[in-house]
């Protein structure tokens, strides 16, 4: 038994990986996008799909709903955005996200490594007792609209309620032998 551990172990460590390193573009944090947004809201994310049926398409839309309008119009109802491999966005349905946007109509299109979207899910976990108000993030989103600075630990934290991530590298493709 000993002998076939040690035997798979060689084998599984001898196999060839792949590496995979990409840098995200740089986008500004989600506070420098607060302060110069034209709007300013809370959505949760109903459904998404491809956008176009082309092979190896990784450009999505998806179905939102706005949850709480924090400041300027918020007539968004879908967003757009791509699963790209260097810093393509992750959302996921079911999930509250706050944006900060200068966009305007029925449709947000993000970029790769877009910042202008945070997840805030967090916000509305089911727990008991309920946390209190001063914890949410839209909370703090909300008084800095109202001229209140963004506590440092929002702005040390920020990063990681990002909505973007990096997929997986592509399968690769069987060589053929001679």
């Amino acid at each position: 038994m000993r002998v076939l551990l040690v035997l798979t172990a060689t084998l599984l460590l001898g196999a060839p990986t792949t590496a995979f390193a990409c840098a995200d573009p740089h986008e500004p944090p989600f506070s420098r996008e607060l302060a110069h947004a034209k709007s300013v809201f809370i959505f949760r994310l109903v459904s998404l799909r491809l956008s176009d049926h082309a092979p190896d398409s990784r450009a999505i839309i998806g179905d939102i709903e706005i949850v709480r309008p924090l400041q300027g119009e918020a007539a968004f109802r879908q967003v757009a955005f791509t699963d790209a491999r260097c810093g393509g966005m992750r959302l996921r349905v079911g999930r509250y996200y706050a944006a900060a946007t200068d966009q305007d109509g029925a449709l947000i299109r993000l970029v790769p490594g877009d910042n202008s979207v945070i997840d805030i899910s967090s916000d509305y976990a089911l727990t008991y007792p309920p946390p209190p108000e001063e914890s949410k993030w839209q909370w703090h989103i909300a008084n800095y609209l109202q001229g209140v600075p963004l506590p440092s630990d929002f702005l040390e934290r920020e990063a990681f309620l990002t909505a973007h991530s990096v997929p997986p590298p592509p399968l690769l493709q069987p060589t053929e032998s001679p």
